[in-house]
């Protein structure tokens, strides 16, 4: 079949949404014909361009005049400085975005020296904070912020539902009436001028498809997704087959109830995808019996094909539902867990020049989210964890853990690396396995490290000195973490399985061996103090302080039907949590519960103080002035933090013997002379620093060449630590394992993994 698959509006702009690249591998490998259509970043380019934007401001001459008389002076002066600029923004935004796209040295140093180009608040702000003084390597930050302030002024002037990312995502996330997003696709001013035209143009340039696939990954992406599905209608047909599935539909829509939703869509596809696909492609050929994991409409009624467990629970319970059961459903199961498995994103179809790399300040590690495209893959499928209590464990995406093979899939990405261009990989797991992530990197290392990487993972105590190390030799460059709630009794709740001693004995790992650390945050827990709020803040600080954590954010806690305190309320398990459960039609996941108003005051001091943090500013400050209101006394030591990372460097200092695990050898080639009293003093390079020891010349021979081994003249995995220590102790003598000079190998190049 000729299938045809689709990114609507609004993701990440710096790299291809992972999704698309998957879907395309899997078809191809079933024999397939694809077409593959990113139109989240066509239609940045087409509103970011000279006629874009020259429509843009043709609109907004037209509806600002009535509006002006109504605004205060400040937000006046500031629209007519844009209106007045307009000329100037459509002469100059193709190079800006040119810069952001592919790089333009001669571009960068003309915005750096001249800035003979229009901007808003953002890029003023910015200048004015560097004394109106900045050179080319800036030029991309500033660059990004003049982007940013076109998009407040489009989503001030003429549609305020717009953003980079996303669009009336307020509107479409846990919305209960479908229509309220409904009317949020109908009712834009830029899809109707853009996004329409840039569809049918696009259907227009592609052989008609069999079947048309749309992901909805987030909230934002549901308008643009009925708006294409309605337009790719019109111009093929009613009777074109169209599948809406992602991470939207599998976790929002989970308890539909409005059949509204099929005027666009004729399946919805839930979860991996992989045989949900195929069944759809079977049913294509006549009858549904091979559906799995796909709702469909059938006069009336909805009827839910492949689902098991506390789905199949919903569905018999809801009276507009039908069930069934295809006849192979245990194969159909094995079939998706194959395929999760074994398919690695192809993004062949898809242009890197396109991407722009939208820079969010100067912060390292958020500068990796957009600052640079990436090959976005997954080591796993699903948690390896899976017991956070405010977490989605109970949907496949986090419930169903299933791992690639490491090594196929750096095979792959290697080949998907020659093929683009693009040598840096993002992983979009859950949360990276760690032994996965040690034999990507093993196989990166043997290869020559032609490929850099980052991801998120689980900050469990595996991410010590020795894993730490191999990864940043073998290309990791950063982590990011849930750390939520960080004090112990936090740490308890979200059932997290690790304490405050052990993230600091990892942070302080990655620290020391160059890796960037990223915390995810949480405060508004449901019966948590303003005492816990200010506990967690300090403790955060102090991680700030001491440089284990680069970056982090702050997200209010929202309380989830998916949730293990959502199944655990339902079953009358927390009496002191009061949620609320809304009457819904369209999507529910989200929850409300009595109380959690009372933690909205906190948001912008815990913002404001983060911020500050990132850019290593204001950290002895106490924590209570970021608030204008009076906040309880921390209760934790303003040295706790330093007391555990001591501990923790003492152990660093004095690393285990490795036995029983995988040596690799880090440091340089052993360079050999002749020393006193007839001893063989070996020195190497670990780091770029020289570090030597003294062996007797029997037992540097033994040492020389088993390091040889080590450092991949066999195989890297083939060398255990103890058939390391069992070859150079063959001569017997002190066992080499408790010397100094074994100490000293085991910190400065010997890990083991």
């Amino acid at each position: 079949m000729r299938i045809l698959l689709v990114q609507p509006p609004f993701v990440q702009l710096n790299a291809p949404y992972p999704a698309v690249p998957y879907l395309a591998s899997f078809c191809r490998r079933e024999g397939h014909t694809v077409e593959c259509l990113d139109l989240s970043i066509e239609l940045f380019h087409r509103i970011f361009s000279g006629s874009g934007l020259a429509l843009i401001f043709a609109e907004a001459e037209k509806r600002l005049p009535s509006r002006m008389p109504r605004l205060d002076a400040a937000t006046r002066d500031n629209l007519l400085r844009y209106l007045s600029n307009a000329d100037r923004y459509v002469r100059t935004i193709d190079a800006i975005v040119g810069l952001l796209a592919t790089g333009d040295n001669a571009f960068s140093n003309e915005l750096a020296a001249g800035r003979r180009v229009p901007w808003g608040h953002r890029a003023e702000g910015f200048l004015e904070a560097n004394d109106n003084e900045i050179d080319a390597s800036d030029a991309p930050l500033l660059a990004s912020l003049i982007i940013e302030d076109l998009a407040d002024f489009i989503r001030f002037a003429l549609d305020p539902e717009f953003s980079l990312v996303r669009y009336a995502e307020s509107k479409s996330s846990s919305q209960p009436d479908f229509a309220v997003v409904e009317a949020a696709a109908r009712g834009s001013f830029l899809f109707d001028a853009f996004f329409r035209p840039l569809v049918r143009e696009s259907l227009a340039a592609v052989e008609a498809p069999d079947l048309v696939c749309v992901t909805v990954p987030f909230p934002g992406t549901l308008p643009g997704a009925l708006v294409f599905s309605e337009e790719a209608k019109r111009a093929l047909g009613r009777t074109l087959p169209v599948a809406f599935g992602g991470g939207y539909v599998s976790t929002e829509l989970r308890s539909l109830r409005d059949p509204a939703v099929f005027a666009y869509a004729d399946y919805l596809c839930y979860d991996a995808g992989y045989a949900a696909l195929a069944g759809i492609i079977a049913s294509l050929g006549g009858g549904d019996e091979a559906l799995y994991r796909t709702i469909v409409r059938r006069g009336e009624r909805l009827v839910a094909h492949g689902f098991d467990g506390t789905d199949l629970d919903f569905f018999g319970s809801e009276p507009c539902y039908e069930t069934c059961q295809p006849a192979e459903a245990g194969a159909l199961r094995s079939f998706d867990d194959t395929a999760i498995r074994q398919v690695f994103p192809d993004f062949s179809d898809l242009d890197f020049s396109r991407y722009v790399r939208v820079v969010e300040g100067t912060n390292p590690m958020h500068a990796l989210w957009s600052g640079a495209a990436w090959l976005k893959a997954r080591l796993a499928y699903g948690c390896y964890w899976r017991k956070c209590a405010f977490c989605d464990t109970s949907l496949e995406y986090i419930a169903r853990f299933a791992p690639s093979s490491a090594e196929a899939l750096f095979d792959h990405l290697l080949e998907q690396s020659r093929r683009t261009g693009q040598r840096g990989v993002h992983f979009v797991d859950e949360a990276m396995p760690v032994g996965h992530l040690l034999r990507f990197a093993l196989a990166n290392l043997q290869n020559g490290k032609p490929l850099v990487f980052w991801g998120n993972a689980r900050l469990e105590a595996r991410f010590d000195d020795d894993t730490s190390a191999l990864l940043a030799e073998a290309g990791l460059i950063g982590v990011s973490f849930g750390l939520e709630m960080v004090t112990e009794s936090g740490l308890a709740k979200t059932r997290k399985g690790i304490g405050l001693d052990s993230i600091v004995r990892s942070l302080s790992a990655l620290k020391r061996n160059g890796i960037l650390a990223h915390a995810y945050l949480i405060y508004g827990w449901p019966g948590q103090t303003e005492a816990d709020i200010l506990d967690s803040m300090e403790i955060v600080r102090q991680l700030f302080a001491e440089g284990l954590l680069v970056s982090g954010f702050w997200h209010r806690f929202i309380l989830t039907r998916h949730s293990p305190m959502y199944a655990e309320w339902q079953a009358g398990a927390l009496p002191s949590l009061r949620a609320v459960e809304p009457a819904w039609t369209f999507g529910a996941n989200d929850l409300s519960f009595e109380g959690e108003e009372e933690f909205e005051r906190y948001g912008a001091g815990l913002d404001a103080a983060l911020g500050a943090w990132m850019e290593r500013a204001e950290l002895d400050q106490t924590v209570k002035a970021w608030f204008d209101f009076k906040v309880a006394k921390p209760r934790v030591d303003a040295g706790h933090v330093a007391t555990l990372l001591e501990s923790a460097e003492r152990r660093a200092r004095a690393p285990q013997t490795g036995r029983g695990r995988t040596a690799v050898w880090l440091g340089g080639r052993l360079m050999r002379e002749e020393s006193a009293q007839d001893r063989v003093r070996l020195t190497w390079a670990y780091r770029n620093l020289l570090h030597h020891v003294e062996l007797e010349p029997r037992r540097a021979e033994a040492l020389s060449a088993a390091l040889g081994w080590a450092a991949g003249s066999a195989p890297v995995a083939s060398l255990t630590m103890d058939e390391l220590l069992a070859a150079i102790d063959v001569f017997g003598g002190e066992p080499f394992e408790a010397t100094k000079a074994y100490r000293t190998l085991r910190r400065f190049g010997l890990v083991a993994v």
